[in-house]
């Protein structure tokens, strides 16, 4: 199973287009979820940090402390979204 990260609002929705005036689901739940399109890809979305802050840092004129800040956010802002923001 994959780790993707969906939108409440697209669930919501993608539910209800699937909701008889009865109130009753014309799928079963489980097919109905595989409609649903993903927020965003978390892999790319971490790959592309990490390609950003290694040209930033390759390419910065900035203090050993500032680059190591810089590094420092990046590496917690990959574990968030490794997290999917949950604790």
């Amino acid at each position: 199973m994959s780790d993707d990260l969906i939108s409440r609002k697209a669930v919501i929705e993608t539910v209800d287009r699937h909701t008889g005036e009865d109130g009753t689901l014309d799928e079963d739940i489980s097919v109905i979820l595989e409609e649903v399109n993903t927020a965003f890809d978390k892999e790319k979305v971490i790959e592309e940090i990490k390609i950003i802050t290694a040209g930033y840092v390759l390419n910065c004129n900035y203090t050993l402390d500032y680059v190591q800040g810089f590094i420092d956010m990046s590496r917690k802002i990959i574990e968030n979204i490794e997290k999917g923001g949950i604790e």
